[in-house]
């Protein structure tokens, strides 16, 4: 399987808000621009539910379920826990400049899509990276859909949040619009 290659030159950085590793862009990104694809190891939600028990009390998450298909019944979840790439260190953001798309290439089983990132909005060289952990993936929607949605204050949330996510976790995001606790 072939997987997208990355056309934009990105670099993982250490954060001075306490968020651990992040990734800034070393160029500028045009809005609509695919940044990166989430990989990871597909598990079971099953193991996803026992992995998430562990990364709650270790204060850590990259599980993403993959639950846009069938919603909390959906049976696979993503882990960049220990294989994964760049996206791995993209932050959380109330005020996020990346979105999530589903894309299906190189598979037919609607229950295994890409988790693809694309820029929200033109974004500046040395800015970091960003997404809301609690969107929902963007399937149905054109890009269009999404920026007016987020223009106008709706917050589309992922569905099944509950499973391996931790509930209350601080965001330290640090924008005006935070709110203030992850997985909300």
């Amino acid at each position: 399987m072939m997987r997208p290659v990355l056309q934009t030159k990105l670099c993982i950085f250490r954060t001075s808000n306490g968020c651990g590793w992040g990734v800034k862009t070393l160029e500028p990104i045009k809005r609509g621009t695919f940044v990166a694809d989430y990989v990871g190891e597909v598990i079971t939600s099953e193991e996803a539910e026992e992995r998430g028990k562990k990364y709650d009390a270790e204060g850590r998450t990259y599980l993403f379920d993959l639950d846009f298909n069938m919603g909390q019944d959906n049976p696979y979840t993503v882990d960049a826990a220990f294989h994964g790439n760049v996206a791995h260190f993209i932050n959380h953001s109330c005020d996020p400049n990346l979105s999530i798309f589903n894309v299906w290439v190189d598979c037919l089983d609607p229950n295994l899509p890409r988790i693809c990132l694309f820029s929200r909005r033109d974004i500046a060289k040395g800015e970091q990276l960003t997404f809301d952990y609690c969107q929902q993936s963007t399937q149905n929607y054109a890009f269009e859909d999404v920026q007016k949605a987020d223009q106008e204050g709706d917050v589309v949330r992922r569905a099944g949040e509950e499973t391996g996510a931790p509930q209350k976790m601080e965001c330290r995001c640090g924008a005006d619009n935070c709110r203030k606790r992850l997985f909300e």
